[in-house]
């Protein structure tokens, strides 16, 4: 396995966490809310702490799975995908206060 897509790896966990935490917070906000519907149905069904926890890991351990035969392009692309939603919810926190 190559340097990169080890990096690029590392960088995908960094950024689940980041979206975690970022997302834990914001829906402390009454005017928050989730877009995503399963994920909605899961902090229903959990709590936003265990909802997050559970998709973040089950996210990470299905890529991690399936990192030998991801091509460094795609995770490349999955993990700018996920600086744009950080991005997104941080300026959307923003704007609510």
């Amino acid at each position: 396995m190559s340097t990169l897509i080890i990096a690029l790896f590392v960088m995908h966990v960094v950024l689940q966490t980041a979206d975690a935490i970022i997302t834990i917070r914001a829906l402390k906000n009454p005017k928050a809310r989730e877009l995503n519907p399963f994920a909605m149905w899961l902090i229903k069904q959990f709590g936003v702490e265990k909802a997050m926890f559970g998709m973040k890991v089950t996210a990470v351990v299905v890529i991690l799975h399936f990192l030998p035969v991801t091509p460094w392009h795609a995770l490349a692309t999955l993990n700018a995908l996920y600086v744009w939603i950080i991005w997104r919810n941080l300026k959307v926190m923003k704007e609510m206060k």
